[in-house]
């Protein structure tokens, strides 16, 4: 009886669990403006990674980053970070 108790329990906790490592992440397009060149802190995506991690948090994850100069020693950065519901 226990046995067949905790394998019930093992499942339902399983089941919750998966149900919510399954859930798909959602990325949104972010635009931000930096002062600095591209490749002040290395490569240009690079850059814009560590920017967005100082600005938003570790937990946006930002992704796919680009950067595009700007006039007056600015840079433009977009990434995709997970978006905030």
């Amino acid at each position: 009886m226990k046995g067949v108790v905790i394998l019930l329990v093992s499942c339902l906790l399983f089941s919750l669990l998966s149900t919510n490592l399954g859930q798909e992440l959602k990325w949104c397009p972010s635009r931000e403006v930096f002062r600095g060149s591209c490749t002040d802190r290395g490569s240009p995506s690079y850059t814009c990674f560590l920017d967005f991690l100082g600005s938003k948090s570790a937990s946006a994850m930002p992704k796919n980053c680009k950067c595009t100069p700007l006039a007056h020693n600015r840079r433009q950065c977009d990434c995709f970070i997970i978006c905030t519901e």
